[in-house]
């Protein structure tokens, strides 16, 4: 049960979140929304979703789900499943808390960040193209960030 104060705290000089039960806010969950890939050029985001590559008509959404934590101060590891295209694959998702804020119920609410970087190629996004120059048109690194939020259980 939550008895501090104060929702944060600060342990070796980092700002925190207190002690306590903090549930993911379900707005906020580790479910993927593929139509918002983006990669800073809209012809290429929307290559990025056509079938050839994420194929977001048939496969809307990416899931993560949590196996566990590690933590050490200010960053920590979620350990866990991606399935992206049916394909499920271990991932390591490195966190750093971003701060708290007090929404306008009264609650408390813990900013988190979370990224990885995986390989398309281990979930079956396979299509590539070579380049007169060499190498290939499409990197085979896929680089996730996930906001999340957590509201502190009273």
């Amino acid at each position: 049960m939550f008895t501090s104060t104060s929702p944060v705290r600060d342990v070796a000089g980092h700002t925190l979140p207190a002690a306590g039960t903090w549930d993911i806010d379900p707005g906020h969950t580790v479910t993927i929304d593929m139509s918002t890939v983006e990669s800073g050029n809209t012809n290429r985001d929307e290559h990025l979703k056509s079938a050839e590559l994420f194929d977001v008509k048939k496969h809307p959404e990416a899931r993560f789900h949590s196996t566990g934590v590690d933590s050490d101060g200010a960053n920590g590891t979620i350990h866990g499943a991606l399935t992206l295209q049916g394909t499920t694959r271990p991932v390591p998702l490195d966190v750093t808390f971003d701060g708290y804020a007090r929404d306008p119920w009264g609650g408390h609410r813990a900013f988190f960040c979370a990224r990885t970087t995986i390989n398309r190629e281990d979930f079956g996004i396979t299509w590539n193209m070579a380049v007169e120059t060499g190498g290939l048109l499409v990197s085979k690194d896929v680089r996730i960030e996930i906001s999340l939020e957590k509201v502190l259980n009273l």
